[in-house]
């Protein structure tokens, strides 16, 4: 089918009879390039989505003559996302579930059999680019000089893409991995341009990575190495994450410095949530370099009916494409619009060249700042920028300020408190440590707290920077069993005196192994008197499920959970776990994916005392009416508890209201604090504090890093009645994880009725305390 459709170009060859029998040949004339080169040359379009779905080439061409595309590079789609069998409906994207992404070496085939499906004239608007590649394999490069002949491109190609690339259970593929050098390489003996995504940073939002573009240097590299290639850069690196301050000074002097390089502006970055960068800098950088810019389509398969109100039809992706060039100057708009992406594929240019003399002024009241995307501002920096000043604080209501400022920013009434969700290790299984995290405690009226582990440990990769947090890089994640030890051994460390006010947690186990009880109990025998709960479990954790090394996904009522909640329930221990409610992406949709698994939890196991963490609630997760949920899933289930921590009280619980002197201030929503008063005997709160408590930078070593996440409270418990409230702050917690608790001292009382004593043991474990400011550690003692 690829012979006929696409005769090898440039060798004297008759062209071969396509399957419709037509003989000729389907390069347009330059009659008929000058006659398209008035609409839109869409430089990447995607035939299929992410499960190699498609409304059909013909569906396609209806949509691109609508929208006055005339011609278009189209392509595949790399990677496949598996359906899974505990899904309860196929997802509509990748990231709205977390099922695995793997190579599709087919795609290239099921391209080329879709076009031929549509009539020669309807063939002429496309251009075939070839992507279906395993990256990591380094006989990928031989598999594209066999195909090579049939397409003008390679292309898409996905490296650091980190939503997609995260769930690939393979190496990451980097823009100087040698297999993608390789089959760079063979595209450019092929003749061929290349078409990659590849984001400049990392997702992560901490301030030690600011104005740190973690993946340029390696992109810079692939640049100088493959100097004779043409690139095209998909989105010019932006995507809807990460920090991105001066990052179009970056952009300018890349495209400065590499003419090879071409960048696309993408509806996302015009419109949409990888809207990074003001308007007026795109259109000054697509002035200054009117010959390395041009415009390519996100649409994914779907072109006239999308498969969720997240995305766009073709129609729609166009416009704002077009409305972005229609602002430029005529001779610019043209380029960009049509003229660039016809070169960068092998086509005559149709308008004359334009200089890079000068740049023209840009009126910048012609690009208005428009939305970011699916999230509101106060919902994408409780996500990700409260990372921004605390280093690895939660969602923090003041960003890491002291809680002197917080007493000032909420309330003069103070609350005793017990936080239900302390860690006092990172994802590299470090700790400032118990004594560092008691002095943050007590100067926020923090009398106890349940005391977590951190499962998971960061890989540090042979090709990455070193990470500090699971966010930095896409190096994947391990289940890290030492970490439920290693909390015993600061736990014994302690003296009598402060041994009650940390309830330690068993949380160190593969929640998908159906030996992971084996470990618990283990753990619980050999401290019996010690531990006081079984979690933080991680299941559907988006970010962090998806750089899990493990195939399958970790689910709430999987039947390896299934024995550890029988253990739970026999020994009576609560049991606190994350699993998210929904999908990612799928807040306007009424219906939640994954809440039937967290209710057949509590139909089987009616006397487990369950704590869903964060409400169901996670970065990218959440709804407005979850407050309904919640309300519905007590009033059902007598077993079921609540834990508020992390960002479900920036995400979901407050709204911005403005004060008097012109401040935005958070504020609960009156529909939660109903339902929390109405179940005030089944909510407790935490700070989900990972970590560090004390200081980010040596400008201000005395910054309480656990105060904002707990002093944020104190405007949700002064709208309760005072008794809900001191239940919510502090009674709940204290009669499931510390009433009635034998607390083993470091001596037994030798009268028999206290049988019970763990000896102190020295102190082993290094306080490391970050220095947020520039990512390094330093020892400041042991605990």
């Amino acid at each position: 089918v690829w012979s006929k459709l696409y005769p090898k170009r440039g060798l004297g060859k008759k062209p071969l009879q396509h399957s419709m029998g037509c003989q000729a040949s389907l390069e347009p004339s330059q009659a008929e390039l000058k006659e398209a080169s008035k609409g839109t040359f869409d430089a990447h379009l995607h035939l299929f989505d992410w499960f190699a779905r498609t409304e059909g080439v013909a569906e396609l061409v209806k949509a691109m003559k609508a929208a006055n595309v005339t011609r278009a590079a189209i392509t595949g789609t790399s990677v496949k996302k598996t359906f899974e069998p505990q899904e309860p409906e196929r997802p509509f994207d990748a990231i709205a579930s977390y099922g695995a992404m793997y190579y599709n070496t087919a795609i290239d085939g099921m391209l080329i059999e879709e076009l031929s499906k549509v009539e020669r004239s309807d063939q002429k608007r496309f251009l075939p680019l070839c992507c279906g590649f395993n990256l990591v394999d380094q006989d990928s490069a031989d598999l594209l000089q066999k195909r090579s002949m049939h397409f003008r491109g390679l292309g898409e190609i996905l490296l650091r893409d980190a939503d997609v690339t995260n769930l690939l259970k393979e190496t990451v593929a980097y823009c100087d991995h040698p297999a993608v050098n390789s089959l760079i390489e063979a595209a450019t003996k092929q003749g061929l341009p290349v078409v990659l995504k590849s984001n400049a940073t990392s997702m992560s939002a901490k301030s030690y990575l600011k104005g740190d573009y973690v993946y340029l240097e390696e992109f810079e590299s692939m640049l100088k190495r493959h100097h004779k290639t043409k690139f095209l850069w998909v989105g010019g690196g932006l995507f809807d994450r990460g920090q991105w301050d001066g990052y179009s000074e970056v952009l300018d002097r890349l495209l400065g410095e590499h003419r090879i390089l071409h960048i696309s502006i993408t509806p996302d970055a015009v419109h949409g949530s990888s809207h990074k960068l003001q308007l007026a800098l795109l259109a000054k950088l697509a002035c200054k370099y009117p010959k390395q810019v041009m415009i390519g389509t996100t649409v994914m398969g779907h072109f006239i009916k999308p498969v969720s109100h997240h995305y766009h039809d073709y129609a729609t992706d166009v416009k704002y494409l077009q409305e972005f060039v229609d602002k430029l100057p005529n001779d610019v708009a043209q380029r960009v619009r049509f003229d660039n992406a016809a070169e960068f594929y092998g086509y005559k240019p149709s308008s004359e060249v334009v200089q890079d003399a000068g740049v023209p002024e840009i009126d910048p009241g012609l690009f208005p700042h428009q939305s970011r995307g699916f999230h509101s501002k106060r919902a994408r920096n409780a996500g990700a920028g409260h990372l921004l000043c605390s280093g690895y604080g939660s969602a923090s209501c003041g960003h890491g300020t002291t809680r002197d400022q917080c007493l000032h920013d909420h309330t003069t009434k103070e609350w005793k408190v017990i936080d239900t969700h302390l860690h006092l290790m990172d994802f590299l299984q470090k700790t400032s440590g118990t004594s560092a995290a008691l002095q943050a405690m007590e100067n926020c009226h923090v009398e106890r707290a349940i005391m977590f582990g951190m499962p998971c440990c960061k890989k540090w990769h042979h090709y990455e920077e070193k990470p500090l947090y699971y966010q930095d890089d896409n190096g994947d994640c391990y289940v890290y069993s030492f970490a439920d030890q290693m909390i015993a051994d600061m736990w014994l460390a302690l003296p009598d005196a402060f041994r009650p006010q940390f309830a330690p947690a068993i949380s160190a186990f593969n929640p998908t192994d159906m030996n992971a009880v084996v470990h618990v109990e283990r753990m619980y025998n050999k401290y019996p008197k010690m531990w006081r709960a079984i979690g933080e479990v991680m299941c559907r954790h988006d970010d962090l499920t998806t750089l899990l090394q493990e195939l399958e996904t970790p689910v709430v009522n999987h039947p390896a959970l299934k024995r550890i909640y029988q253990f739970a329930v026999d020994k009576g221990l609560p049991v606190l776990c994350h699993h998210n409610s929904d999908g990612v992406g799928r807040d306007g949709h009424d219906s939640y994916s994954y809440v039937g698994e967290v209710e057949e939890v509590l139909k089987e196991f009616p006397k487990l005392h369950f704590v869903w963490v964060h409400a169901g609630i996670s970065r990218r997760v959440g709804k407005e009416t979850h407050h309904d949920l919640i309300d519905g899933l007590l009033d059902k289930y007598p077993n079921l508890n609540i834990d508020i921590s992390w960002v479900v009280w920036e995400t979901v619980i407050c709204e911005e209201k403005p004060q008097e002197d012109g401040k935005i201030s958070l504020e609960p929503k009156d529909a939660w604090v109903k339902m929390i008063q109405k179940h005030s005997t089944r909510v407790t709160i935490g700070s989900d504090q990972v970590g560090q408590f004390w200081g980010n930078g040596p400008e201000n070593p005395d910054k309480n890093l656990l105060a904002p996440e707990i002093v944020k409270y104190w405007k949700l418990f002064n709208k309760l009645t005072k008794d809900a409230a001191e239940n919510v702050a502090y009674n709940n917690a204290f009669k499931w994880y510390f009433k009635d608790w034998d607390v083993p001292r470091t001596k037994g009382t030798g009268n028999g009725k206290e049988p019970w004593a763990y000896a102190q043991i020295p102190h082993a474990i290094p306080c490391e305390r970050l220095n947020a400011a520039n990512g390094e550690f330093e020892i400041t003692g042991y605990c």
